[in-house]
């Protein structure tokens, strides 16, 4: 096999670097999409990363894609959620990223998802997994997700002020947001229906 030539080795260099930083620029549209509530425009900056990413052979960032689009995914569709977390997470264990955020993403879509099924055992342990990687400064829309999810979680067990605690956490992670969530509304609503002396003012 003939070797490139000095004058070709640049532009192959130029050309791979290229692709790489397409790929990359993609996912950052995609979650600033996602950071200011444009989950359409996020997930099609980030099929389109997903794609780019496979085609060139780079799994690490065609796992920050699949991530955050099980994140974007999840409002419309769940199946198609949890279907992309499924993916990230296989796509982890194969690489041996056990514990890289993207797979904290990852978890917490299945772990929302196990939560509407009613399956709150699973959901428990997802959400368990998921708090170990996700930091609010770093993934504000990952972060509203868990919180608000562990808020939920813990008012079905009955652990109000645990409930609460979340989502306070969940509506200040919000606030990080151009389009912020009115978690902390919808879980005053949720406590006084359960139970109105337990539900302190937020």
């Amino acid at each position: 096999t003939r070797l490139l030539s000095p004058t070709e080795q640049p532009e192959a260099v130029q050309a791979g670097l290229g692709e790489d930083l397409r790929a990359l620029v993609l996912i950052s549209l995609g979650t600033a999409a996602l950071w200011t509530g444009r989950s359409a425009d996020a997930e099609r900056d980030l099929e389109e990363a997903l794609a780019l990413s496979r085609r060139i052979g780079r799994p690490l960032l065609e796992l920050g894609s699949l991530s955050h689009l099980a994140l974007a995914a999840g409002a419309r569709s769940p199946a198609v959620a949890e279907q992309r977390s499924r993916e990230a997470i296989m796509l982890a264990e194969a690489n041996g990223w056990h514990n890289d955020p993207l797979v904290a993403i990852a978890h917490a879509v299945r772990g929302v998802a196990r939560l509407w099924r009613g399956r709150l055992d699973e959901a428990e342990e997802l959400i368990a997994l998921a708090e170990r990687g996700i930091r609010a400064e770093r993934y504000p829309p990952a972060a509203v997700m868990l919180l608000a999810a562990r808020g939920r979680l813990e008012l079905v067990r009955g652990r109000y002020d645990a409930s609460i605690a979340a989502f306070h956490a969940a509506e200040r992670a919000g606030e990080m947001l151009a389009s912020p969530h009115a978690v902390g509304s919808r879980a005053r609503g949720h406590l006084l229906a359960q139970r109105p002396e337990q539900a302190p003012r937020i």
